[in-house]
């Protein structure tokens, strides 16, 4: 069987959370949730998403603040779909219906929670052009969201014919989940995390939400703790959203695999790594820089910037698309028209000054060398050297110099040290 991560920057995730309430006892161990399941997600060897990718709605207000994160996640993944929930939750005890507490829900008056039904509606309906759906639900009573359109045994699911679809509970429908209040996370999601960030001894190479759940289950019955459910409809073997990081592992991890038609970036077969991407993407944007132009989400690939970007690099003429372009110094930035400016694409990196422009294969990029000096009396100045290349390039001021210096030298070390 082949085994594909999904395109991290085609996944979205919807991470929700309330952990302090006005009626209901406080958790404060799902906030430590929510940002260590955001961290796991975006960790390039776990997954890799962008955190521009991952939508955290901590301490909702109305339902409507769930929906909404969840129908706009819905719209613009074309790939895997994935939402957790972490809080209290709520039974109705006349139709058995799982309701998500909001902080300010009141205990017997359903009307101030979250319907889970409205959210199910969404998800199995036409609006959503994910390909495959996580949900991840630790609550109590969190099992009986498999009653719903998503359960395995559900008629109405079947006749739908709806793929790549699955919920994770951490309880059974008729049970309690556990916050331990001397732990750092809940139980489930504790030993979700586990599984993320640990790996799973004797799994294969990449983790679904089958082997994910098998995991849970067996470590949290060891543990005399509530036993997680797993509802979907022969799809939780096929939903896969982490690299299996134990060194115990049965298979070799896989790389990334870019399969879907909305996301227009390839690489040259058999000579760049196939994470090159998303790891660019990734060091580039980690921390937050106002010059930046993201040009890696389809939908931005008409904004005047990306237009300008890819006009002054010339990237229309050749046959390579743009994943992030970059102008230091000052200048009319939001144009992308400043003559210091550089740009990463499918094939390499482009660099741009007011004397000229050199091009940078990835190709050759783990054997250049690139440092910031400050000459006597100039400017700081971003040097690249290499086979054929020897380039040059002023600074507007250190902090952009030690920037520049310090991402590049992150993307060439990746380069070296992962074969093509």
């Amino acid at each position: 069987m082949t085994y594909e991560l999904p395109n991290p920057t085609s996944s979205h995730a919807v991470l929700i959370g309330a952990h302090e309430y006005s009626n209901l006892e406080n958790l404060p161990s799902v906030q430590n949730n929510l940002v260590a399941l955001a961290d796991a997600l975006s960790d390039v060897n776990v997954w890799g998403m962008p955190k521009g990718n991952i939508f955290t709605v901590e301490q909702p207000g109305t339902a409507k603040d769930i929906l909404d994160a969840v129908i706009d996640a819905g719209r613009i993944s074309t790939d895997t779909l994935l939402i957790y929930y972490a809080g209290h939750g709520l039974a109705d005890e006349y139709t058995d219906e799982l309701y998500l507490t909001l902080p300010r829900t009141i205990p017997f008056r359903l009307d101030t929670a979250f319907r889970y039904e409205y959210m199910r509606r969404w998800l199995t309906g036409p609006e959503i052009s994910a390909n495959r759906i996580a949900v991840i639900l630790d609550c109590c009573w969190s099992g009986r969201a498999l009653q719903g359109g998503m359960a395995a045994g559900d008629a109405l699911a079947d006749s739908a014919a709806v793929p790549g679809r699955c919920v994770l509970a951490a309880s059974a429908s008729t049970g309690k989940a556990l916050a331990p209040p001397n732990e750092t996370y809940t139980a489930f999601t504790g030993v979700l995390l586990e599984a993320l960030t640990e790996g799973i001894p004797g799994a294969p190479g990449i983790l679904s939400m089958e082997t994910i759940y098998s995991f849970a289950h067996n470590r949290l019955s060891t543990q005399s703790r509530p036993l997680p459910e797993l509802g979907s409809r022969g799809a939780a073997g096929s939903v896969f959203v982490a690299r299996n990081l134990s060194k115990d592992r049965i298979s070799p991890v896989p790389s990334v695999a870019v399969n879907s038609s909305r996301v227009r970036t390839e690489w040259p077969a058999g000579k760049i790594p196939a994470r090159m991407g998303v790891v660019v993407h990734e060091i580039l944007f980690k921390k937050y820089h106002p010059y930046m132009v993201d040009a890696r989400v389809p939908q931005n690939e008409t904004r005047r910037e990306v237009r300008n970007a890819r006009s002054s690099f010339g990237l229309d003429n050749l046959n390579e698309e743009l994943i992030a372009a970059w102008a230091y110094g000052s200048g009319v930035i939001g144009a992308m028209l400043h003559p210091n400016s550089i740009a990463f694409t499918t094939r390499g990196m482009h660099c741009r000054d007011g004397s000229g422009n050199i091009f940078v294969p990835y190709e050759i990029f783990g054997e250049c060398n690139f440092r910031a000096e400050r000459p006597p009396g100039y400017n700081n100045q971003l040097l690249i050297t290499g086979p054929g290349i020897q380039w040059s390039s002023l600074c507007a001021g250190d902090q952009d110099c030690l920037y520049i210096f310090s991402a590049i030298n992150k993307i060439r070390d990746f380069l070296k040290g992962e074969s093509p």
